[in-house]
Protein backbone atom coordinates (compact mmCIF):
# COMPACT_ATOMS: atom_id res chain seq x y z
CA UNK A 1 0.00 0.00 0.00
CA UNK A 2 1.26 3.54 -1.03
CA UNK A 3 1.01 5.95 1.65
CA UNK A 4 1.01 9.88 1.50
CA UNK A 5 1.29 11.86 4.61
CA UNK A 6 1.37 15.52 4.70
CA UNK A 7 2.16 18.33 7.07
CA UNK A 8 1.82 21.84 7.67
CA UNK A 9 5.62 22.05 9.36
CA UNK A 10 8.85 19.91 9.40
CA UNK A 11 8.42 18.51 13.06
CA UNK A 12 5.09 17.79 12.28
CA UNK A 13 6.20 15.77 9.18
CA UNK A 14 9.36 14.08 11.00
CA UNK A 15 7.14 12.88 13.37
CA UNK A 16 5.09 10.88 10.92
CA UNK A 17 7.71 9.49 9.17
CA UNK A 18 9.29 7.71 12.25
CA UNK A 19 6.00 7.07 13.94
CA UNK A 20 5.42 5.35 10.10
CA UNK A 21 9.11 3.65 9.95
CA UNK A 22 8.67 1.60 13.45
CA UNK A 23 5.99 -0.74 10.81
CA UNK A 24 5.96 0.15 7.40
CA UNK A 25 9.39 -0.22 4.90
CA UNK A 26 10.76 2.55 2.92
CA UNK A 27 10.24 5.62 4.24
CA UNK A 28 11.16 9.03 2.59
CA UNK A 29 10.67 12.33 3.73
CA UNK A 30 10.40 15.46 1.16
CA UNK A 31 11.06 19.31 1.60
CA UNK A 32 11.59 20.03 -1.67
CA UNK A 33 8.63 19.39 -3.82
CA UNK A 34 7.32 22.60 -5.72
CA UNK A 35 3.59 22.78 -4.46
CA UNK A 36 3.34 26.50 -5.12
CA UNK A 37 1.14 25.92 -8.45
CA UNK A 38 -1.93 23.97 -8.88
CA UNK A 39 -1.78 20.82 -10.34
CA UNK A 40 -1.75 19.30 -14.06
CA UNK A 41 -1.75 16.28 -15.76
CA UNK A 42 1.80 15.94 -16.12
CA UNK A 43 2.68 16.99 -12.57
CA UNK A 44 3.81 13.73 -9.63
CA UNK A 45 5.34 16.04 -6.63
CA UNK A 46 8.17 13.60 -5.67
CA UNK A 47 7.02 10.73 -7.86
CA UNK A 48 10.76 9.46 -8.00
CA UNK A 49 10.20 8.49 -4.63
CA UNK A 50 6.44 6.86 -4.55
CA UNK A 51 7.61 4.26 -7.09
CA UNK A 52 10.47 3.05 -4.35
CA UNK A 53 8.99 3.74 -1.00
CA UNK A 54 5.57 2.03 1.20
CA UNK A 55 5.53 5.63 2.60
CA UNK A 56 6.40 9.28 1.71
CA UNK A 57 5.93 12.21 3.59
CA UNK A 58 5.50 15.73 2.63
CA UNK A 59 6.38 18.92 4.61
CA UNK A 60 3.71 21.34 3.02
CA UNK A 61 5.43 24.11 5.20
CA UNK A 62 2.39 25.94 5.80
CA UNK A 63 1.93 26.18 9.42
CA UNK A 64 3.01 30.05 9.11
CA UNK A 65 2.05 30.71 5.29
CA UNK A 66 -0.08 33.05 4.22
CA UNK A 67 -3.71 30.95 4.10
CA UNK A 68 -4.22 31.99 0.24
CA UNK A 69 -1.38 30.02 -0.43
CA UNK A 70 -2.57 26.40 1.78
CA UNK A 71 -5.12 24.91 -0.87
CA UNK A 72 -3.01 25.08 -3.55
CA UNK A 73 -0.13 23.24 -1.49
CA UNK A 74 -2.24 20.74 -0.09
CA UNK A 75 -3.86 20.01 -3.94
CA UNK A 76 -0.48 19.64 -5.41
CA UNK A 77 0.46 16.96 -3.26
CA UNK A 78 -2.33 14.97 -3.04
CA UNK A 79 -3.09 15.03 -6.39
CA UNK A 80 0.04 15.31 -7.74
CA UNK A 81 1.52 11.98 -5.79
CA UNK A 82 -0.14 8.75 -6.19
CA UNK A 83 -1.28 7.15 -3.13
CA UNK A 84 -3.86 4.34 -1.44
CA UNK A 85 -3.92 5.71 1.46
CA UNK A 86 -3.50 9.27 2.96
CA UNK A 87 -2.97 10.74 6.04
CA UNK A 88 -3.07 14.45 7.20
CA UNK A 89 -0.84 14.82 10.55
CA UNK A 90 -2.71 17.47 12.83
CA UNK A 91 -1.40 19.24 15.67
CA UNK A 92 -2.44 17.23 18.85
CA UNK A 93 -3.12 21.13 20.13
CA UNK A 94 -4.72 22.13 17.22
CA UNK A 95 -2.55 24.76 15.79
CA UNK A 96 -2.54 25.39 12.17
CA UNK A 97 -5.09 26.06 9.37
CA UNK A 98 -6.86 22.42 9.78
CA UNK A 99 -9.90 24.15 8.57
CA UNK A 100 -8.26 24.91 5.31
CA UNK A 101 -6.18 21.86 4.23
CA UNK A 102 -9.58 19.79 4.80
CA UNK A 103 -11.79 22.13 2.68
CA UNK A 104 -8.59 21.43 0.17
CA UNK A 105 -8.41 17.46 0.24
CA UNK A 106 -9.50 15.93 -2.97
CA UNK A 107 -11.82 14.00 -0.67
CA UNK A 108 -14.98 15.55 2.02
CA UNK A 109 -14.68 11.71 4.08
CA UNK A 110 -11.73 12.12 6.47
CA UNK A 111 -11.52 10.42 10.22
CA UNK A 112 -9.97 12.51 12.26
CA UNK A 113 -8.18 12.35 15.58
CA UNK A 114 -6.07 15.22 17.05
CA UNK A 115 -5.11 12.93 20.55
CA UNK A 116 -1.71 12.17 21.47
CA UNK A 117 -2.32 9.91 24.74
CA UNK A 118 1.43 9.61 25.33
CA UNK A 119 1.39 13.67 25.72
CA UNK A 120 -1.45 13.14 27.74
CA UNK A 121 -3.50 14.96 24.73
CA UNK A 122 -6.70 13.38 25.07
CA UNK A 123 -9.86 13.74 23.24
CA UNK A 124 -13.29 13.16 24.90
CA UNK A 125 -16.68 15.03 23.50
CA UNK A 126 -14.88 16.48 20.72
CA UNK A 127 -13.07 18.32 22.93
CA UNK A 128 -9.30 17.89 23.53
CA UNK A 129 -8.21 18.17 26.36
CA UNK A 130 -4.21 18.88 27.81
CA UNK A 131 -3.38 16.93 30.93
CA UNK A 132 -7.13 17.21 31.76
CA UNK A 133 -7.66 20.61 31.39
CA UNK A 134 -10.13 21.21 28.27
CA UNK A 135 -7.23 22.94 25.83
CA UNK A 136 -9.22 26.36 25.56
CA UNK A 137 -8.28 26.89 29.20
CA UNK A 138 -5.08 26.15 29.11
CA UNK A 139 -2.17 28.93 28.04
CA UNK A 140 -0.96 26.26 24.97
CA UNK A 141 -2.40 28.90 22.23
CA UNK A 142 -0.33 31.70 24.04
CA UNK A 143 1.92 32.30 20.87
CA UNK A 144 -0.75 32.06 18.04
CA UNK A 145 -2.94 34.76 17.05
CA UNK A 146 -6.82 33.95 18.16
CA UNK A 147 -7.95 32.05 21.74
CA UNK A 148 -8.19 27.94 20.93
CA UNK A 149 -11.09 26.36 19.46
CA UNK A 150 -13.10 24.80 22.30
CA UNK A 151 -13.46 21.64 20.29
CA UNK A 152 -12.26 19.81 17.23
CA UNK A 153 -15.60 20.96 15.52
CA UNK A 154 -14.60 24.37 15.88
CA UNK A 155 -11.30 23.72 14.17
CA UNK A 156 -12.62 22.62 10.72
CA UNK A 157 -14.82 24.97 10.54
CA UNK A 158 -18.24 24.68 8.46
CA UNK A 159 -17.68 20.93 7.47
CA UNK A 160 -20.15 18.59 7.69
CA UNK A 161 -18.92 16.14 10.93
CA UNK A 162 -20.08 13.10 12.58
CA UNK A 163 -19.02 12.50 16.05
CA UNK A 164 -17.96 9.15 17.40
CA UNK A 165 -17.77 8.95 21.06
CA UNK A 166 -15.41 6.11 23.07
CA UNK A 167 -18.64 3.98 23.41
CA UNK A 168 -18.76 3.86 19.89
CA UNK A 169 -14.74 3.46 19.03
CA UNK A 170 -14.72 0.65 21.56
CA UNK A 171 -17.20 -1.43 19.98
CA UNK A 172 -15.53 -2.96 16.36
CA UNK A 173 -19.25 -3.31 14.50
CA UNK A 174 -20.19 0.35 15.47
CA UNK A 175 -17.15 2.02 14.72
CA UNK A 176 -16.77 0.36 11.67
CA UNK A 177 -20.75 1.17 10.10
CA UNK A 178 -20.27 4.59 11.65
CA UNK A 179 -17.35 5.33 9.27
CA UNK A 180 -18.83 3.86 6.37
CA UNK A 181 -21.91 5.90 7.00
CA UNK A 182 -20.11 9.16 7.80
CA UNK A 183 -17.88 9.00 4.78
CA UNK A 184 -20.51 7.66 2.56
CA UNK A 185 -22.60 11.53 3.75
CA UNK A 186 -19.41 13.03 2.96
CA UNK A 187 -18.76 14.08 6.35
CA UNK A 188 -15.72 14.25 8.66
CA UNK A 189 -15.64 11.39 11.25
CA UNK A 190 -14.57 13.39 14.95
CA UNK A 191 -13.19 10.41 16.88
CA UNK A 192 -13.03 10.51 20.59
CA UNK A 193 -9.68 8.86 21.93
CA UNK A 194 -8.03 8.38 25.59
CA UNK A 195 -5.60 6.04 24.67
CA UNK A 196 -3.21 4.33 21.82
CA UNK A 197 -5.23 1.35 21.67
CA UNK A 198 -8.05 3.64 20.54
CA UNK A 199 -5.88 4.96 18.01
CA UNK A 200 -5.50 1.47 16.92
CA UNK A 201 -9.04 0.61 16.75
CA UNK A 202 -9.71 3.75 14.80
CA UNK A 203 -7.01 3.07 12.11
CA UNK A 204 -7.67 -0.39 12.03
CA UNK A 205 -11.79 0.57 11.38
CA UNK A 206 -10.68 3.04 8.50
CA UNK A 207 -8.94 0.60 6.75
CA UNK A 208 -10.79 -2.16 7.10
CA UNK A 209 -14.04 -0.15 5.43
CA UNK A 210 -12.76 2.30 3.19
CA UNK A 211 -11.41 1.56 -0.40
CA UNK A 212 -9.10 4.84 0.13
CA UNK A 213 -8.75 6.18 3.43
CA UNK A 214 -8.17 9.30 4.75
CA UNK A 215 -7.17 9.89 7.90
CA UNK A 216 -6.13 13.06 10.21
CA UNK A 217 -4.37 13.26 13.71
CA UNK A 218 -1.38 13.38 15.40
CA UNK A 219 2.05 11.15 14.68
CA UNK A 220 0.69 8.50 17.51
CA UNK A 221 -2.77 7.99 14.70
CA UNK A 222 0.00 7.63 12.11
CA UNK A 223 2.02 5.13 14.14
CA UNK A 224 -1.45 3.10 14.27
CA UNK A 225 -1.94 3.15 10.85
CA UNK A 226 1.47 2.06 10.10
CA UNK A 227 0.62 -0.90 12.44
CA UNK A 228 -2.55 -1.21 11.05
CA UNK A 229 -1.14 -2.09 7.28
CA UNK A 230 1.64 -4.36 8.54
CA UNK A 231 -1.05 -6.34 10.58
CA UNK A 232 -4.10 -6.13 8.91
CA UNK A 233 -5.53 -7.18 12.65
CA UNK A 234 -9.01 -6.25 13.08
CA UNK A 235 -9.10 -3.39 15.57
CA UNK A 236 -10.89 -5.60 18.71
CA UNK A 237 -7.93 -7.86 18.36
CA UNK A 238 -4.66 -5.81 18.25
CA UNK A 239 -3.06 -3.89 21.43
CA UNK A 240 -0.36 -1.08 20.38
CA UNK A 241 3.33 -2.36 21.22
CA UNK A 242 6.08 0.06 22.29
CA UNK A 243 8.28 1.24 19.45
CA UNK A 244 11.86 -0.76 18.89
CA UNK A 245 14.61 0.79 20.23
CA UNK A 246 16.41 2.52 17.34
CA UNK A 247 20.64 2.04 18.15
CA UNK A 248 23.17 4.78 17.97
CA UNK A 249 25.15 5.34 15.34
CA UNK A 250 28.89 4.44 16.93
CA UNK A 251 30.63 6.40 13.93
CA UNK A 252 28.58 9.73 14.96
CA UNK A 253 29.88 9.53 18.98
CA UNK A 254 33.22 11.95 18.24
CA UNK A 255 31.15 14.93 15.84
CA UNK A 256 30.95 18.15 17.03
CA UNK A 257 27.35 18.94 18.04
CA UNK A 258 25.17 22.56 17.63
CA UNK A 259 22.13 22.71 19.30
CA UNK A 260 19.64 25.64 17.78
CA UNK A 261 16.67 26.34 19.88
CA UNK A 262 13.83 28.95 18.35
CA UNK A 263 11.17 28.35 19.92
CA UNK A 264 9.61 31.00 22.03
CA UNK A 265 8.18 27.87 24.28
CA UNK A 266 8.94 28.47 28.66
CA UNK A 267 9.74 24.83 28.73
CA UNK A 268 12.74 24.97 25.66
CA UNK A 269 14.63 27.89 27.64
CA UNK A 270 14.35 25.79 30.91
CA UNK A 271 15.87 22.66 28.80
CA UNK A 272 18.70 25.07 27.90
CA UNK A 273 19.18 25.90 31.39
CA UNK A 274 19.31 22.21 32.42
CA UNK A 275 21.98 21.28 30.09
CA UNK A 276 25.73 20.81 31.24
CA UNK A 277 27.65 23.68 32.88
CA UNK A 278 30.47 22.48 30.08
CA UNK A 279 28.37 23.53 27.12
CA UNK A 280 28.06 27.13 26.32
CA UNK A 281 24.73 28.60 25.92
CA UNK A 282 24.72 31.93 23.34
CA UNK A 283 21.69 33.55 23.79
CA UNK A 284 21.63 35.87 20.62
CA UNK A 285 19.32 39.03 20.40
CA UNK A 286 17.53 40.61 17.06
CA UNK A 287 20.81 42.43 16.70
CA UNK A 288 23.45 39.91 16.95
CA UNK A 289 20.94 38.09 14.59
CA UNK A 290 21.35 40.66 12.00
CA UNK A 291 24.74 40.33 11.68
CA UNK A 292 24.86 36.27 11.07
CA UNK A 293 28.61 36.29 10.30
CA UNK A 294 29.35 37.92 13.25
CA UNK A 295 27.31 35.70 15.15
CA UNK A 296 28.89 32.49 13.90
CA UNK A 297 32.23 33.59 14.50
CA UNK A 298 30.99 33.39 18.29
CA UNK A 299 29.36 29.96 18.21
CA UNK A 300 32.45 28.69 16.43
CA UNK A 301 34.58 29.14 18.90
CA UNK A 302 32.37 28.06 21.89
CA UNK A 303 32.07 25.01 19.33
CA UNK A 304 35.92 24.38 20.54
CA UNK A 305 34.61 22.18 23.46
CA UNK A 306 32.59 20.02 21.20
CA UNK A 307 29.11 20.95 21.65
CA UNK A 308 27.22 24.71 22.20
CA UNK A 309 23.78 25.75 22.12
CA UNK A 310 22.18 29.04 20.73
CA UNK A 311 19.16 30.35 21.95
CA UNK A 312 17.22 33.23 19.82
CA UNK A 313 15.96 36.38 22.20
CA UNK A 314 12.13 36.15 20.51
CA UNK A 315 11.38 40.28 20.29
CA UNK A 316 10.13 39.95 16.20
CA UNK A 317 8.45 37.59 15.87
CA UNK A 318 9.13 33.51 15.12
CA UNK A 319 9.37 33.40 11.04
CA UNK A 320 11.74 36.32 11.44
CA UNK A 321 14.00 34.57 13.97
CA UNK A 322 13.86 31.47 12.56
CA UNK A 323 15.42 32.75 9.19
CA UNK A 324 17.99 34.77 11.30
CA UNK A 325 18.88 31.29 12.64
CA UNK A 326 19.18 29.71 9.90
CA UNK A 327 21.61 31.88 8.18
CA UNK A 328 23.87 31.69 11.48
CA UNK A 329 23.15 27.56 10.92
CA UNK A 330 24.14 27.34 7.22
CA UNK A 331 27.35 29.34 8.05
CA UNK A 332 28.95 26.71 10.25
CA UNK A 333 27.47 23.81 8.71
CA UNK A 334 29.14 25.37 5.53
CA UNK A 335 32.15 24.82 7.86
CA UNK A 336 32.51 21.42 9.43
CA UNK A 337 30.51 18.84 6.85
CA UNK A 338 30.68 16.23 10.34
CA UNK A 339 28.68 18.78 12.71
CA UNK A 340 25.68 17.26 13.95
CA UNK A 341 22.40 19.62 14.23
CA UNK A 342 20.17 19.61 16.74
CA UNK A 343 16.96 21.87 16.00
CA UNK A 344 14.47 22.76 18.35
CA UNK A 345 10.86 24.01 16.66
CA UNK A 346 9.36 23.33 13.51
CA UNK A 347 9.68 26.25 11.69
CA UNK A 348 13.37 27.27 12.53
CA UNK A 349 13.90 23.05 11.49
CA UNK A 350 12.58 23.92 7.99
CA UNK A 351 14.40 27.17 7.61
CA UNK A 352 17.84 25.70 9.06
CA UNK A 353 17.17 22.69 6.18
CA UNK A 354 15.96 24.87 3.75
CA UNK A 355 19.14 27.00 4.24
CA UNK A 356 21.84 24.22 3.95
CA UNK A 357 19.90 23.34 0.47
CA UNK A 358 18.51 19.84 1.94
CA UNK A 359 15.85 18.57 -0.32
CA UNK A 360 15.02 15.69 1.76
CA UNK A 361 15.56 13.33 4.65
CA UNK A 362 16.17 9.78 5.44
CA UNK A 363 14.45 9.48 8.46
CA UNK A 364 16.45 6.99 11.12
CA UNK A 365 13.88 6.47 13.65
CA UNK A 366 12.63 8.28 17.10
CA UNK A 367 15.10 9.19 19.72
CA UNK A 368 15.36 7.01 22.84
CA UNK A 369 16.18 7.38 26.62
CA UNK A 370 18.65 5.23 28.15
CA UNK A 371 15.41 3.78 29.65
CA UNK A 372 14.28 2.64 25.84
CA UNK A 373 11.40 5.65 26.19
CA UNK A 374 10.69 7.25 23.50
CA UNK A 375 11.64 10.89 23.91
CA UNK A 376 8.61 12.62 22.31
CA UNK A 377 8.31 14.65 18.93
CA UNK A 378 12.43 13.84 19.16
CA UNK A 379 13.14 12.04 15.51
CA UNK A 380 16.99 11.43 14.06
CA UNK A 381 17.86 11.46 10.37
CA UNK A 382 20.63 11.58 7.74
CA UNK A 383 20.92 14.67 5.03
CA UNK A 384 22.24 13.08 1.49
CA UNK A 385 25.62 14.32 2.67
CA UNK A 386 26.08 12.51 5.35
CA UNK A 387 25.07 15.29 8.57
CA UNK A 388 22.95 13.74 11.59
CA UNK A 389 20.50 16.02 12.74
CA UNK A 390 17.67 15.31 15.00
CA UNK A 391 14.41 17.40 15.03
CA UNK A 392 11.32 18.07 18.00
CA UNK A 393 9.08 20.54 18.38
CA UNK A 394 9.72 23.79 20.76
CA UNK A 395 6.92 22.49 23.18
CA UNK A 396 7.74 18.70 23.69
CA UNK A 397 10.25 16.89 26.44
CA UNK A 398 10.54 17.32 29.73
CA UNK A 399 14.07 19.90 31.84
CA UNK A 400 16.84 17.21 31.00
CA UNK A 401 15.62 16.43 26.82
CA UNK A 402 18.11 18.52 25.12
CA UNK A 403 20.22 16.85 27.68
CA UNK A 404 18.95 13.34 26.14
CA UNK A 405 19.38 14.22 22.92
CA UNK A 406 22.76 15.28 22.93
CA UNK A 407 23.64 12.50 24.66
CA UNK A 408 21.87 10.35 21.64
CA UNK A 409 23.86 12.17 19.03
CA UNK A 410 27.43 12.30 20.93
CA UNK A 411 26.71 8.92 23.10
CA UNK A 412 27.94 10.18 25.86
CA UNK A 413 26.09 11.67 28.99
CA UNK A 414 26.33 15.39 30.04
CA UNK A 415 23.68 15.64 32.02
CA UNK A 416 24.20 18.34 35.16
CA UNK A 417 25.07 16.58 37.78
CA UNK A 418 24.61 13.07 36.37
CA UNK A 419 27.10 11.26 34.47
CA UNK A 420 25.72 8.09 35.19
Amino acid sequence: MRVLAIADDLTGAAETAAALRETVTNVTLLLDADLTEEPDEDTSVGSHAVSASSAVVLDLDTRSAEPAAIAPRVRRATLGTPHDLLFIKVDSLLRGRIDLVLSALPTQGVVLCPASPRLRRTVEGSVVTVAGRPLSETDAWRHERTDAPRTVADAIGDRLWSPLDLTVVRDPQSIRSSITTAVRSGRTVLCDAVDENDLVRIAAAALSVLPRPALAGSASLARAVGMSIATGAPASDHAIRGPEHVSRLPSDAERPALIIVGSAEPIAQAQLAALSDGIPVIRASAQDLAHPERTAKTVRAALAGGIAAVSAVVEDGTSLVSAQLARVTAALAGDDPDLSLILIGGETARRALDAMSVSHVDVLGSVHRRTGEVEPGAVRMRTPGGRLIITRPGSYGREDSLTVLVDDLTARAVSKGNHA
